[in-house]
């Protein structure tokens, strides 16, 4: 870590002074949270806002918490997967979802990164091969209807 942070304050000196705070902010703020991969934030989120119900591994529990693993939001690529996480049962019920158990809660704490952070980091889990943009999650978020 010693010589990483060396390394940036080399490399500083040949940025213009404007543009230093925020091309080191995001290295630093890495080497502070220890990112070790692309998806550590939305891991870290998963953990916090989802994994009580759906578990470490997305099976979820019996009847009460679907399983991520089988779900067609992630399987099949649904952008409206942010609007599920942003708003959780309203946003089900609201496409009168067959498969909404309506115990989900709303997450609207969570700002659209936060959220893409999420929606990439279970692509991942699950090996879908897909990967979100930020502003289709903003455009999503913006359209979902509850």
């Amino acid at each position: 870590m010693k010589k990483t942070l060396r390394l940036l304050l080399l490399i500083k000196n040949f940025i213009p002074p404007k543009k230093r705070v925020l091309w080191l902010a995001i290295p630093v703020f890495c080497i502070l949270i220890n990112c070790s991969h692309p998806y550590q934030q939305g891991e870290r989120l998963y953990a916090v806002n989802c994994e009580r119900c759906h578990g470490n591994d997305g099976e979820g529990f019996e009847n009460l918490y679907p399983s991520l693993v089988k779900s067609g939001f992630i399987q099949n690529y649904s952008p409206s997967l942010a609007c599920v996480i942003s708003h959780g049962s309203h946003y089900l019920q609201s496409r009168q979802d067959k498969n909404s158990t309506g115990g989900m809660p709303e997450n609207p704490h969570l700002s659209a990164i936060e959220v893409l952070n999420i929606v990439n980091f279970l692509h991942h889990k699950f090996e879908t091969g897909f990967t979100e943009k930020l502003t289709t999650v903003e455009s999503s978020l913006k359209n979902c209807e509850h």
